[in-house]
């Protein structure tokens, strides 16, 4: 909540203003690209809680691919880099791997990220 205070004189007025964020719709899509960093982070450093260890993967995103019946948020990205999140452990072997990843962005107008949610390594 938003509190605004407006000084008129001797007198204050406070207007307050609850700000509501639509969440992300529904997406999904396929990421093919290389790993460029593999760390291991809290969720803390995401602006997450509760507190626990996330796996992040920094791709360079060559391609994109649709998944029916859902808008591809990662189209946008393709030839830079993105940061990719999960709770499963992820192998440091990834590192320089060029992978295929299913990855859904979770989020709001405010923010949010991209989460992996199934992974092909070692794709030619």
């Amino acid at each position: 909540m938003q509190l605004l205070l407006l000084l008129f004189g001797c007198y204050t007025v406070a207007i307050t203003s609850t700000s509501h964020a639509v969440p992300a719709r529904p997406n999904k899509a396929i990421l093919l690209g290389t790993v460029k960093e593999y760390a291991i982070t809290s969720a803390s450093l995401a602006g997450m809680k509760p507190e626990q260890v996330l796996y992040r993967l920094t791709i360079f995103v060559e391609a994109s691919e649709d998944v029916r019946g859902h808008p591809n948020f990662i189209k946008s990205k393709e030839g830079k880099t993105v940061s990719v999140y999960s709770k499963e452990r992820l192998s440091a072997g990834l590192f320089g791997q060029r992978i295929k990843t299913l990855v859904e962005y979770l989020g709001d107008e405010r923010g949010g990220i991209f989460w992996i949610r199934e992974i092909e390594e070692n794709v030619k």
